[in-house]
């Protein structure tokens, strides 16, 4: 474990920008569905006509999954299941951005050299 406070502060200082970014837009996005939810459908009756409608549709239980009770809550950890693709999407972006910059500074060059 030695090392992972240095190993920490480099990261962050490297990703000063990026990674907040990324904090706060998965922080931010089931209370912008909870907005979303409360605004598109007021009453516990619109949300009701809204969860039936999509129970009816196999296309769409098959693409986001199926819908597990029509109270408010349920519609936005139905809608946050999004954010499982996006945290790997975050990681995937992140090591490609560093493997690349490291690449365009040769910095690894002599790891591949025999």
């Amino acid at each position: 474990m030695s090392g992972t406070a240095a190993l920490l502060r480099l990261y962050l200082r490297r990703d000063r920008l990026v990674l907040p970014i990324w904090v706060v837009l998965l922080g931010a996005l089931p209370l912008l569905y909870a907005v979303s939810f409360e605004g598109l459908y007021p009453t516990a009756a619109d949300r009701r006509t809204f969860y039936l409608g999509t129970e009816a549709v196999p296309a769409q239980a098959a693409l986001v999954g199926p819908i597990f009770g029509s109270d408010l809550g349920a519609l936005v950890s139905w809608r946050a299941g999004l954010m499982l693709t996006l945290v790997p999407l975050a990681a995937i972006l992140t090591v490609v951005r560093h493997t690349r910059g490291e690449d365009r500074r040769q910095r690894n060059e002599g790891q591949h050299q025999s």
